[in-house]
């Protein structure tokens, strides 16, 4: 178990105190064991400029994420109103056009395929269904 965590039970405050010890006991770890110039102590709330200044590149124009993908939206106003937020900068409008352009043949191609697919089968179903009159396919008098 990481950390010395034991995920798989319903958690307890003393589980959880042992889960933070561990993860205490990890960083201190790496501390130890990565030279000081090699080792960046970072969090996200800091933004771009610690870390573009540790590996040496120009901050960028884009502001830093702020989004947690990790977590659950509130609610479907909140999921609209990331999405617009993407849409503003242009990155986020590159990766939703080339969404939409993996995604759009995909669902047409699959959808027709289901649709074919449902004709057919029902066609089967009609044929059995008339035929069953006379026994010869066909209608009987």
């Amino acid at each position: 178990a990481k950390y010395g965590c034991n995920y798989r039970v319903p958690q307890t405050p003393q589980i959880r105190e042992k889960c933070v010890a561990g993860y205490n006991a990890h960083i201190e770890a790496v501390k130890q064991a990565i030279p000081p110039d090699r080792l960046l102590i970072y969090s996200v709330k800091q933004g771009w400029a610690p870390l573009c200044e540790f590996i040496g590149v120009p901050v960028p124009d884009i502001p830093f994420p702020k989004k947690d993908g990790t977590k659950p939206q509130e609610s479907i106003t909140a999921g609209i109103k990331l999405i617009i937020d993407d849409l503003k900068i242009p990155r986020g409008r590159r990766l939703w056009f080339a969404s939409a352009l993996l995604w759009v043949p995909i669902n047409v191609v699959f959808y027709t395929c289901v649709c074919c697919l449902c004709c057919r089968v029902c066609r089967r179903c009609c044929r059995k269904t008339s035929g069953e009159n006379d026994g010869k396919g066909g209608k009987s008098d």
